[in-house]
C-alpha cells in the first residue's frame, strides 16, 4: 500500500527536478547575466531586509 508521507515528497522532487532541467538553458543565461532582467529592483526593494535603524541618544 503506498504511503503518502513517503511517496509525495519523492514525486514533488522529481517533478521539480524535471521542470528545472527542462529550462536549464534559461536558468544558465540568467546566472551568467546574458539574459535581460524580467523586472527592476523597485519591484522587490521594499521586501529586502534592512538593518534596524539606530536611534540617536539624547
Amino acid at each position: 500500500m503506498p504511503s503518502i508521507r513517503r511517496d509525495v515528497p519523492a514525486v514533488v522532487a522529481r517533478i521539480s527536478r524535471d521542470l528545472f532541467l527542462a529550462d536549464l538553458d534559461s536558468h544558465e543565461s540568467r546566472i551568467t547575466g546574458s539574459h535581460p532582467a524580467e523586472f527592476g529592483e523597485d519591484a522587490y526593494a521594499a521586501s529586502v531586509w534592512r538593518p534596524a535603524r539606530t536611534i540617536a541618544a539624547e
